[in-house]
């Protein structure tokens, strides 16, 4: 979904539906962007569902065009050759196909004519700054054309796992040259060591790196690429955090597993995150209704890093439990006023804005709620990914003008996008 210049009675903006990529059989558990416009393309994602695969997915051209259209410049890579104009899903499929004629070899494609486009009697040639909001609205995808017209070619499976997909983790945005490899790390369903193994992935050439083993007994839950590129840490069901460090020999790449901390939480924990403006600083939620900060320094020599637990806390928002299950939780890609900004998703379905000082030395410190998002405007059941929109330098980075865009989703089966703004949460 984007925003559009279309504006309700007030007068703000309306996000619509633009694509619906992947129609799929299963349950989807989890999503990944791997695009980040050097080693892959723009506009691409892996998927993960109640199966033992990952699917990769490309943006069409017409979806491109659409953006181009909504955004008033371009979206698309320098090089759309290798693109397709649209995808076709066969009848009895799961693959979303990159011609009609290989979804006519797998049960046929419907009643959707092959040049029907997402565009509604509005050229999609023409720049939407010139176009009212009455034709925007017309340009859009209707709802039965969503899971037709706007469907993204599959273009790689990952196979490996033996049983259904739960966690995926991108690098993607945390790339910081062009040298560096775009990976992906899932895990899946667990009851023992073999199957709670995490695998990283080379997506570009579509081939499984590594296998990390010996870390978690049961199903890892959540995953997390360190900034600087160093670490991945992964926590689940059996309250273990490892942290795996990353190291190249020739051209073989593996990551290690250095530090373990036994029972960080009472309970199950859901949710892990790296600060992206501060690589060695990662926070944890769990089902015990603690938020805890983690500082991950790294050693002389070979030795291990040091794994030390800052702060604790609890949310503010009760719900008359003894605890309040944490189920989500997500660093800001900015600072505000010296201060990293933490999301955290309650089991309630609440939202919560904090912030952690960065200066984190001494002991007199304060972990400082923003703001508290209204009941009427959070899920009404348990919050289960947290997604900030992502932040680049390039564009206007005054410090003293704080702008993000935030978005939830829950077992309720909705989506929330919230703008975060300065004056709002201070």
């Amino acid at each position: 979904s984007l925003p559009s210049r279309l504006s309700n009675n007030d007068g703000g903006n309306v996000w619509r539906e633009v694509g619906r990529p992947q129609v799929h059989g299963y349950d989807l558990n989890a999503v990944a962007c791997i695009g980040n416009g050097k080693g892959e393309m723009v506009h691409r994602f892996i998927s993960g569902a109640d199966e033992k695969e990952a699917r990769g997915f490309d943006a069409p051209i017409e979806t491109l065009k659409l953006l181009k259209f909504l955004k008033g410049k371009s979206s698309t890579d320098e090089n759309n050759e290798s693109r397709i104009n649209r995808a076709f899903i066969p009848s009895l499929g799961l693959s979303n196909r990159a011609t009609a004629a290989d979804a006519m070899e797998e049960g046929g494609i419907g009643d959707v004519a092959p040049d029907q486009t997402i565009s509604n009697d509005v050229s999609l040639e023409r720049s939407g700054d010139d176009l009212s909001a009455e034709e925007i609205a017309a340009a859009l995808p209707h709802e039965r054309d969503l899971g037709v017209t706007s469907l993204w070619p599959e273009i790689r499976k990952l196979y490996g796992h033996q049983t259904e997909l739960i966690c995926l983790a991108s690098n993607a945005e945390r790339c910081d040259g062009s040298n560096d490899k775009v990976l992906l790390a899932s895990s899946c369903k667990a009851r023992d060591a073999e199957n709670a193994a995490i695998r990283i992935w080379d997506v570009e050439n579509n081939m499984c790196l590594c296998s990390l083993k010996n870390g978690h007994k049961s199903t890892v839950t959540s995953l997390s690429f360190s900034s600087d590129g160093k670490y991945l840490a992964s926590t689940g069901k059996d309250r273990r955090l490892c942290f795996w460090k990353k190291s190249v020999i020739g051209e073989q790449l593996k990551y290690d597993l250095v530090s373990v901390v036994e029972s960080a939480h009472k309970r199950i924990v859901w949710s892990l995150d790296f600060c992206p403006t501060n690589p060695g600083l990662i926070c944890t939620g769990s089902r015990d209704g603690l938020l805890k900060l983690w500082q991950v320094t790294d050693s002389n020599d070979d030795d291990p890093p040091i794994v030390k637990e800052l702060h604790r806390w609890e949310p503010i928002s009760k719900s008359g439990k003894k605890v309040e299950p944490i189920t989500a939780v997500a660093f800001a890609p900015r600072t505000l006023h010296s201060c990293v900004i933490l999301a955290v998703g309650l089991e309630t379905g609440i939202l919560e804005i904090w912030a952690i000082p960065t200066r984190l030395d001494g002991t007199d410190w304060r972990c400082k709620l923003l703001h508290s998002i209204p009941s009427a405007s959070c899920h009404i059941d348990a919050v289960k990914k947290l997604a900030w929109k992502p932040y680049h330098k390039t564009q206007a980075d005054a410090e003293a003008f704080f702008d993000l865009t935030l978005a939830s989703c829950s077992a309720d089966h909705g989506v929330r996008i919230f703008r975060i703004l300065e004056d709002e949460v201070l």
